[in-house]
């Protein structure tokens, strides 16, 4: 809980991204999503997010594998509450690669120093690879707030 309470702290003071629907956590290994995912993001197998019913109002649930390092683990739910957060927000539904682009550069930055960091820059596939490259690159021309609101600009 500690955990979720820095990474939801960092996220509104440097991201600008607060959520208001309820959070589910559960340090469980993910569900199966399917080969094709695992072939893809093998990371994908480590944290997941989904939408569910919690009392009548919709909420978050996320899974993180249990045994991360803290460094590890802060990134992952925050790549997860970002999907949370253009969910609530309702946008980048039907561009996945900057959905998931978004996502990673928000995990990049809770890593960054560190080899994990340098990993996320070195995924080929378009998905997961160029989007965080163009998204970095929007973010060192025009700062961090401006690239805020061209995602969120994003269809």
């Amino acid at each position: 809980k500690m955990a979720l309470a820095e990474v939801r702290r960092q996220l509104t003071q440097e991201f600008s991204i607060d959520l208001r629907w309820p959070i589910l956590l559960e340090l469980k290994v993910p569900p199966a999503q399917g080969w094709k995912a695992a072939v893809y993001n093998p990371d994908g197998s480590m944290a997941r997010h989904t939408v569910v019913d919690f009392k009548g109002t919709p909420a978050h649930q996320v899974w993180i594998r249990p045994g991360l390092t803290r460094a590890r683990f802060k990134s992952l739910v925050a790549h997860e509450l970002v999907h949370a957060f253009q969910r609530e927000a309702n946008f980048l539904n039907e561009n996945l690669s900057l959905r998931e682009g978004m996502a990673r550069w928000v995990e990049f930055h809770f890593l960054k120093g560190s080899s994990e960091a340098e990993r996320l820059l070195k995924l080929k596939h378009y998905t997961f690879g160029r989007s965080i490259e163009a998204i970095l690159e929007y973010e060192s021309r025009s700062g961090r707030p401006a690239t805020l609101t061209w995602l969120r600009s994003q269809a």
